[in-house]
């Protein structure tokens, strides 16, 4: 998500385990992320630990926040905040969660014989970027 709205992969990206519990139950792990773009940052944790999964990401701006929260209920899991007052405006979602909207609208476009060649960039960006970090673990 990071390298969609950045446009670009990022300059440098870094994880640390931050948790391990390799003899629980649940056999997880908790990471923290790090990407830099250079005029932006993102700082990410993903965790395995957590019974609950939920998706939670923010982006945050000099006058606002734009907000994705799977915990919402319906639709409006998008919210765009242009000050601190504003409680936000929300923007609509089709259901499901983002890798199977990702993956419909791959099929979609098979189906109509579009492929969609920024998309596959993306996602070998997005290869290149999970490579990097899974070397910097190591």
């Amino acid at each position: 998500m990071c390298t969609d709205l950045m446009e670009r992969p990022p300059e440098f990206a870094s994880e640390i385990r931050m948790e391990s519990q390799p003899d629980s139950p649940e056999d997880g792990e908790t990471l923290a992320l790090s990407l830099d773009f250079g005029d932006a940052n993102a700082r990410i944790s993903i965790s395995s630990l957590y019974r609950e999964k939920s998706r939670l990401f923010t982006i945050a701006f000099e006058k606002g926040e734009l907000v994705y929260d799977d915990t919402l209920e319906g639709a409006d899991k998008v919210r765009l905040k242009t000050s601190p007052q504003d409680p936000g405006g929300t923007f609509k979602l089709s259901s499901g969660a983002p890798l199977e909207r990702a993956v419909l609208a791959f099929q979609d476009a098979i189906l109509r014989g579009a492929p969609e060649w920024d998309d596959a960039a993306l996602g070998a960006q997005v290869v290149g970027t999970l490579a990097r970090l899974e070397q910097s673990l190591a």
